[in-house]
């Protein structure tokens, strides 16, 4: 009754500090109109899990898929490969860098805290793999990390979402292919059962959007190599797509375009 007679909901947002700059605001934008309230949260997983187990957010984007949550819903968004990231002054191979490489080359690995889902991602990355690397520092956020590496004091693996909204950072640093295997995070829309699901709907596809149109071409553009790992959600199937796809089809329609025109 409420959405038939077109009357605003309040809404308790979370986002991934890696989605603040590129996608936030461009979220609430379009959504705008759906809404009488709305509050925003920031931080790393974790942080926002914590926040919605205490009723403190409605709905959440999350590197986590949460399986251990009840009475929650959520779907797919985003699957993006990490990247190396290190100072300019290191004279590494252009291609096919070695963790043996990194492991010898002189300054130390800097990670991100526990507390972070990048940082819980790559330590159970690196245990799995059995990959030994000397962790000097940790720090809880990438703005952070891309300064000491920028100073030259270490290098690291990032997530391509957080790095593209730091490029005032790149001076100094060179990004390339992490060394295989590939340690990719995927990115989910969570939200409780009980909030309203075309709400939720509007939110999924907004996102998908943006993703899509912002933040894929952003990282596409930073890092070529990626278009066929980087895998989106086609919000008509609600299913995965490398963005490589996207790209194809959308060529398919201007040719279409200008053969009718």
């Amino acid at each position: 009754m409420r959405a038939e007679n077109l009357i605003r909901r309040e809404l308790r947002l979370g986002i991934l500090d890696s989605f603040t700059r590129d996608i936030c605001a461009k979220l609430i934008k379009t959504i705008d109109q759906q809404l009488k309230h709305c509050s925003v949260l920031s931080g790393t997983s974790d942080h926002l899990q914590s926040r919605f187990r205490s009723d403190e957010l409605d709905i959440f984007v999350s590197s986590d898929p949460c399986f251990n949550f009840d009475n929650v819903r959520r779907k797919f968004l985003y699957s993006e490969p990490s990247l190396l990231v290190y100072p300019a002054s290191m004279e590494f191979p252009e291609k096919n860098i070695e963790w043996s490489t990194l492991q010898f080359c002189g300054i130390p690995f800097i990670g991100l805290s526990n507390g972070s889902g990048g940082g819980k991602l790559f330590d159970n990355f690196i245990l799995s793999h059995n990959i030994p690397i000397c962790q000097k520092y940790k720090v809880d956020g990438v703005c952070v990390l891309l300064e000491l590496v920028n100073e030259g004091m270490g290098w690291s693996i990032v997530r391509p979402a957080g790095l593209v909204q730091h490029k005032k950072f790149l001076n100094n640093i060179k990004v390339a292919p992490m060394p295989k295997p590939l340690l990719s995070r995927e990115v989910y829309l969570i939200s409780k059962k009980s909030f309203p699901y075309e709400l939720y709907q509007s939110v999924y596809f907004s996102l998908a959007q943006l993703i899509r149109d912002i933040l894929a071409p952003k990282t596409i553009a930073l890092a070529p190599w990626l278009k066929d790992d980087l895998l989106i959600v086609d919000p008509a199937t609600e299913k995965k797509k490398p963005f490589s796809e996207f790209i194809a089809d959308q060529k398919d329609e201007i040719g279409c375009y200008k053969a009718i025109s």
